[in-house]
């Protein structure tokens, strides 16, 4: 039987593919990457020996970067068609509040969640008032 630490460290490679990189996911969980490869290699603490592990708050933080209810990373998951690709690692049905988007879409959401307030505003206020035909045209270079 694996160890919580065990399944925290496979969830936290599903948690990966799902944003992406790990640079992402620490940014969204406000970690650094470096700890987060630790944590996923199981890195020797360099004090005590032990392999760097998830702790509770990080595990939370996690499930709500990428969507999931409070527990998520604590639930073995490979039983789950969880392979290589981050479509293929959203096992299970989404909170009603998450809908997951496209590629063009996402690297909007990311310019808008990584902005600062001043710059969330410039695109709140060039968005506004702009058809969506039009609007989805030049998301999509066609206009």
């Amino acid at each position: 039987m694996k160890t919580n630490d065990e399944i925290r460290r496979e969830n936290l490679v599903l948690a990966i593919n799902r944003v992406r990189t790990a640079a992402k996911l620490a940014e969204l969980t406000g970690t650094a990457a470096a700890y987060l490869s630790q944590i996923k290699s199981s890195t020797p603490d360099s004090k005590s020996g032990t392999p760097k592990t998830m702790g509770d708050d990080l595990a939370r933080r996690i499930e709500d970067a990428i969507g999931e209810s409070p527990g998520w990373m604590d639930k073995d998951h490979s039983g789950t068609d969880s392979t290589d690709q981050a479509d293929k690692s959203r096992p299970g049905p989404r909170p009603a509040h998450v809908q997951w988007v496209g590629d063009d879409e996402a690297e909007i959401l990311d310019a808008y969640r990584t902005t600062d307030e001043a710059g969330r505003e410039r695109i709140r206020t060039a968005a506004k008032g702009v058809p969506r035909v039009l609007l989805m045209g030049v998301i999509h270079n066609k206009a």
